[in-house]
């Protein structure tokens, strides 16, 4: 026990979070103990993360068979060479944290392992030859890391794998041919790395394989001819390498496959088998470099043309009215069940849209060859810093504080965003002064893979709610939150949290609408240039995610000086889209009962209509009231009038003035759109 008590400590385990105030740790959460002896500990997500070192002192739990610390913050050293002293392992945990150093060898004494997950951290050096001694493991994870060398032949041992998962490396070499012998193996993703030379004739030995993902590689030479014999294959994605010679015909025997990529490859496309054209009509994803972006861009430009669903709107509207009649009638049983049934209308919604999102995000992705999407993954997260302290007696008195900090800091914080980040953006020339204007290293950007010079915006990006062909980040600053908003948000924060509550960072905030993804990429690296940044979550989620459950951008905090924290969000213009009739149905997900969406959620066509022709009327009048002014003005000029009385002349001007502002406002007012 006194064990658990040091790996806590030197991780920063709070006692509030997990322990109740006790020391007894067999109380604790996630804790299991047998016979006296810890075999279990699961301190994934804590809240507020955990965020010290794993002890050494790990060592001297040789009857773990349970560590699980994902999802938290840890950062300080390596992963200690004591684990592979918890012989009795079968399930280790650490992805999603910060840890650097390499992987320790004596993981190969932890012979028991079946699930070993290190995704999404710092980890350097090789794969350890040792991992081979892990002859149960079925689940080996390694994915975004900065792992190099080569893939260990030893990893043949393991014949009892089904998933292994080393995508977003630094490996080289070749796929090992030992790979032949995991019979049992379904998946494997190895894409965004530097592996070379063929691909092992063993892979096709593997009868039980699903999913084989090795884009943006070096491989080259031809594909093995007896590719056709893995008949379970759904996912074929090898684009982006440098493979060549025919297809094999063998292909066409893959019966149940639904993704099949070979864009960006030198395949002669003279040799490709008439089959091919059945495998097309029935295959859902057949990306090849003779239909490369068709289907990526048709299936978003239909998820864009179908994010409103005016049939279920008029529902939603009718229900709504339904609702605040029996409301207004107290009629609690009927306005419950109404209640309910708007329930499920908006559930479904959100997942239609979030699957929307997924839609247009693959056409971002693979749209170029990835090559202007690839540095988006590579945004690595910033831990969130605590808004400075109103201080003051009651919440009250402070949210008061801080809402009036924020009206006084808007005009600052607009200005900066405009200057340092919008208006250089919108008039660069090219990538090269983009990138000397932040201090930014343009190697990344300047060139892509095939040696092709990469231009400041892809037009084919704006595929949704396109902009100005020029403007290539547009800001939506938002509005002030108000005061009951606040107040909620405040008091919900420090109840959760506690003393851990990070505060109210969004009382100042600007959504960044970008286009490309190349864009964004360099937006967020200008804003790492120009500001401390207090906070940096990346919440675009992996290529495999088919339904976003909320929509995916870059989220920033800056410290625009003095502790002020504010927030910016980097978003795609046809995922904003999305987002704006997504939040209508949260709205619905979100409420508690049945009072809390009385109001409507959609406002008629008709109305909004109305609502424009009458702003457009009493425009125009305005115009013609400041035209008469005009005539008038220029008769008494020519003389054809009497003359200008005194301070007359400079009321004229202000007319002029008037007169030229309700032009502008006339054009713009017929622009509107209706939502």
């Amino acid at each position: 026990m006194t064990t658990v008590l040091k790996l806590w400590a030197a991780m920063g385990g709070a006692k509030q979070t997990l322990t109740n105030g006790s020391d007894d740790v067999s109380k604790w959460k996630g804790i299991r103990v047998n016979g006296g002896r810890v075999n279990k500990i699961d301190w994934c997500e804590c809240k507020p993360p955990l965020s010290g070192i794993i002890s050494k002192e790990i060592g001297n739990m040789s009857e773990l068979t349970y560590l699980g610390l994902d999802n938290n913050a840890l950062t300080g050293g390596e992963i200690p060479k004591e684990i592979g002293d918890c012989t009795a392992l079968r399930s280790l945990f650490l992805n999603d944290n910060k840890l650097s150093g390499v992987i320790p060898k004596e993981i190969g004494n932890c012979t028991a392992l079946i699930t070993f997950f290190l995704y999404q951290n710092k980890l350097s050096g090789v794969i350890p030859k040792e991992i081979g001694n892990c002859t149960a493991l079925t689940n080996l994870d390694l994915n975004v890391n900065k792992l190099s060398g080569v893939i260990p032949k030893e990893i043949g041992n393991c014949t009892a794998l089904t998933n292994i998962n080393l995508h977003t490396n630094e490996l080289t070499g070749v796929l090992p041919p030992t790979i032949g012998n995991l019979k049992s193996l379904k998946e494997f993703r190895a894409q965004d790395n530097q592996l070379s030379e063929s691909l092992p004739p063993s892979i096709c030995d593997l009868p039980n394989l699903t999913h084989f993902i090795i884009f943006n590689n070096n491989f080259s030479g031809s594909l093995p001819p007896a590719l056709g014999n893995l008949t379970e294959l759904i996912y074929f994605r090898i684009s982006d390498n440098l493979f060549t010679g025919p297809l094999p015909t063998s292909l066409t025997n893959l019966k149940n496959l639904q993704v099949f990529a070979i864009v960006g490859n030198n395949f002669d496309h003279k040799q490709i088998p008439a089959a091919f054209e059945e495998m097309h009509k029935k295959v859902n994803e057949f990306v090849t470099d003779w239909n490369k972006n068709e289907l990526y861009l048709n299936d978003a430009k239909k998820a864009i043309d179908s994010i409103k669903d005016m049939e279920v709107r008029d529902k939603v509207t009718s229900l709504q009215k339904d609702l605040f009649n029996h409301v207004k009638g107290r009629e609690t049983a009927k306005a419950d069940k109404v209640f309910k049934e708007l329930k499920g209308i908006a559930n479904t919604q959100t997942e239609r849209l979030g699957k929307a999102t997924a839609t247009v995000l693959n056409y971002y992705r693979f749209r170029d060859n990835g090559h202007r999407y690839r540095e988006v993954d590579k945004i690595e997260e910033i831990p969130a810093a605590k808004q400075v302290d109103a201080d003051r007696a009651t919440t009250e008195d402070r949210v008061d504080m801080l809402l009036a900090t924020a009206d006084w800091r808007e005009d600052e914080f607009q200005h900066q965003i405009m200057s340092e980040i919008v208006e250089p953006m919108n008039t660069a020339s090219s990538i090269e002064d983009l990138c000397k204007t932040y201090g930014i290293d343009s190697s990344a950007y300047v060139y892509d893979k095939f040696g092709n010079s990469v231009h400041l915006k892809d037009p084919l990006f704006a595929f949704g709610a396109g902009t100005d062909k020029k403007i290539l980040c547009k800001p939506r600053f938002g509005p002030p939150k108000s005061y009951q908003r606040a107040l909620a948000k405040e008091k919900e924060g420090m109840k959760k949290m506690g003393d851990k509550w990070i505060g109210l960072r969004d009382l100042n905030r600007v959504t960044l609408e970008f286009e490309d993804p190349l864009m964004l990429t360099l937006a967020c690296k200008a804003l790492l240039k120009k500001y401390t940044v207090s906070g940096l979550k990346n919440e675009f989620e992996s290529i495999y995610t088919t339904v976003y459950e909320q929509p995916p951008d870059i989220h920033m905090n800056l410290d625009l000086g003095e502790g002020w924290l504010v927030e910016v969000q980097l978003m795609f213009a046809s995922v904003l889209t999305i987002k704006k009739e997504l939040h209508k149905f949260y709205d619905v997900v979100r409420a508690e009962k049945p009072r809390a969406i009385l109001s409507p959620l959609f406002k008629t066509a008709k109305t909004n209509e109305a609502v424009k022709d009458e702003e457009i009327e009493r425009m125009r009048k305005m115009m013609e009231s400041a035209e008469i002014a005009h005539k008038m003005n220029h008769r008494r000029e020519s003389g054809s009038a009497s003359a200008w009385g005194e301070g007359e002349s400079e009321k004229f001007k202000e007319m002029e003035r008037e007169l030229a502002d309700y032009k502008e406002k006339f054009e713009q007012i017929k622009g509107i759109v209706i939502v």
